[in-house]
């Protein structure tokens, strides 16, 4: 059973979705085979877990969850914990709330808590239960055909035949289905679970390839409604569009923008499901994985947050995400870099837009000596190996280092000749450059061009090898 952490922007989606009920609701519990003193109920919003309810179980040995008021529809889950020799065991199942079929009782074992599950006074879980299992026994059957092909390659083309028959078998199933129970949580659950059927197309291999990468893309959300309430109370929807995100869309900032936009306007018919990956994405961007990545951040604060746009954040949060967008807004890729003025160990002053190089190498210090001292050796040969082609690498150092006269101290026990190196720090001006610049305590690296644009931004030591090879290479 996932457990679950949750950023305090996304907990206020969680916190008000769960408390928003229509009318009537009594769904009773029984499970066989287990002692269990309580269970718990919680439904899906996103990727996280709504808690819903807890109760004791009842001397019937059932657990009855009981509401005046329907509770919105989707997937919800009943979950316990079981101790087994002083070892903690979490189990839960998933079972469907529809939206006018909320009485009824679920009788499960503990052996099998899916598969032998006893459904009562509710169709449409009758029908989830049952293709459950339907699919469990194709899983069987699936894994045997595996086994088999494992153990005597001859028999490929049988087994692949098979797997085409098998997979006829779960796609007319779950056709069959969706056609006897139109508009219910059942059906959009498993038509959203299907992927959208490819059509033939004719020319080249790579034309073929191309043109079944760009209709899959475009037709990737056709079996799912991304405003649909229950079914953002699932999982399903969750993961269909992080994996068109991260595996589907291009990861650069332009794509993803785009990519994005759609997603939200597609989910805008229903302001749960828009506010939570809103919120989700923000937070998502606010780290990203690539360089240059910050931008998505930049694009859904100024579009959807900024600067009184969502109302459903604190006033506090939201003042914290303009504030910073107003940093990065500085320092994205491609833009020139904020000319700050620097000193050399003469006091000359020097302003960064000024320095003449055909790319330049900004390296805000870190504090720890023992951390510079350990990337030295990576740093000289890089400054060595790129000199003669006009890259100039600046050192500088930071207000705190300064004050404790460690930073030249650094330069000089490592022997940072001046002929490689440019050495600069702050004089007196205190700048803030962790913040200026968003830098951590390993990712200290900005690289520019002639112009003095962006060119990559808070890289590490050891990255500076690979981001000059893309650079060139890009340059032809």
């Amino acid at each position: 059973m996932r457990k679950l952490i949750l950023p305090a922007i996304i907990f206020i989606v969680c916190q008000s979705t769960c408390t928003v009920f229509a009318q009537g609701f009594n769904v009773e519990l029984q499970i066989k085979n287990i002692e269990l003193a309580e269970v718990r109920l919680a439904y899906y919003i996103g990727n996280t877990q709504c808690p819903v309810d807890t109760v004791k179980v009842n001397p019937r040995g059932t657990f009855v969850f009981h509401s005046n008021t329907a509770h919105p529809s989707g997937l919800y889950l009943f979950s316990y914990s079981y101790y087994d020799d002083y070892q903690e065991t979490k189990y839960f199942v998933e079972f469907l709330v529809p939206e006018n079929d909320q009485v009824f009782k679920l009788t499960a074992d503990a052996n099998d808590l899916n598969g032998n599950m006893k459904v009562e006074g509710s169709t449409e879980n009758k029908v989830y239960f049952d293709y459950l299992h339907f699919l469990s026994k194709c899983r069987v059957s699936g894994d045997s055909l595996t086994e088999l092909l494992n153990s005597d390659i001859s028999k490929a083309s049988q087994i692949d035949a098979a797997r085409k028959k098998l997979n006829k078998q779960v796609s007319d199933y779950q056709n069959s289905l969706i056609s006897a129970n139109p508009g219910t949580l059942v059906s959009k659950l498993i038509k959203g679970s299907m992927e959208p059927v490819i059509p033939a197309f004719e020319g080249t291999p790579k034309e073929v390839q191309n043109a079944r990468f760009y209709w899959y893309k475009e037709h990737y959300f056709d079996n799912i409604n991304l405003s649909d309430p229950a079914l953002f109370r699932t999982p399903l929807v969750f993961k269909r569009v992080i994996n068109f995100m991260t595996n589907i869309v291009a990861q650069q900032a332009d794509s993803i923008n785009s990519s994005l936009d759609y997603i939200f306007n597609a989910a805008s018919g229903s302001a749960v499901n828009e506010e939570f990956l809103l919120n989700y994405f923000l937070n998502y961007y606010s780290e990203p994985k690539y360089v240059g990545l910050d931008a998505c951040y930049v694009h859904i604060a100024v579009k959807y947050f900024c600067p009184d746009q969502a109302s459903w954040i604190p006033k506090t949060n939201l003042n914290a995400i303009c504030e910073k967008v107003k940093i990065l807004e500085q320092v994205m890729i491609g833009h020139v870099i904020p000319d700050i003025t620097l000193y050399d160990s003469d006091q000359t002053p020097h302003r960064i837009n000024e320095i003449e190089a055909e790319y330049t190498v900004l390296y805000f210090l870190p504090y720890s000596r023992n951390q510079f001292d350990k990337k030295v050796s990576i740093l000289v040969d890089f400054a060595k190996k790129y000199h003669d082609i006009g890259v100039k690498v600046v050192t500088i150092c930071s207000p705190e280092k300064q004050r404790e006269s460690n930073c030249l101290d650094a330069i000089t026990y490592n022997g940072l000749s001046s002929d490689l190196f440019m050495h600069l720090n702050d004089g007196n001006n205190h700048t803030d450059f962790n913040a200026q610049f968003g830098l951590n305590s390993n990712s200290r690296i900005y690289i520019l061009n002639r112009k003095h644009e962006i060119l990559f931004k808070q890289i590490d030591v050891e990255q500076l090898n690979q981001a000059m090879e893309s650079i060139l290479k890009k340059k032809g």
